[in-house]
């Protein structure tokens, strides 16, 4: 849910504030998840990386400022993940 204004925005900056507490919030889970790119571009996730994300996001104990590893195939601005790992 906060991902449409993030991305809108390109605001890498509220993407980094974004909490672990609120991504886990069944709207957030709902709009699915993606990641920016070095480079400021920002890829959603495929339905199976968004089930990875969520699973990798409530095994965190990180709160906040959460970055990740993701590994997978681009198709546009879709990324097929195959593993994401939090930092």
């Amino acid at each position: 849910m906060c991902a449409t204004k993030i991305v809108a925005d390109q605001d890498q900056k509220a993407a980094q504030n974004h909490t672990r507490e609120c991504a886990l919030m069944p709207d957030c889970v709902k709009a699915g998840y993606g990641v920016f790119t070095a480079d400021g571009k920002y890829l959603t996730f495929d339905q199976a990386g968004n089930q990875k994300a969520e699973q990798a996001l409530k095994a965190s104990k990180k709160k906040d400022n959460v970055k990740v590893r993701v590994t997978g195939d681009q198709s546009g601005d879709t990324l097929k993940v195959t593993a994401i790992k939090i930092l």
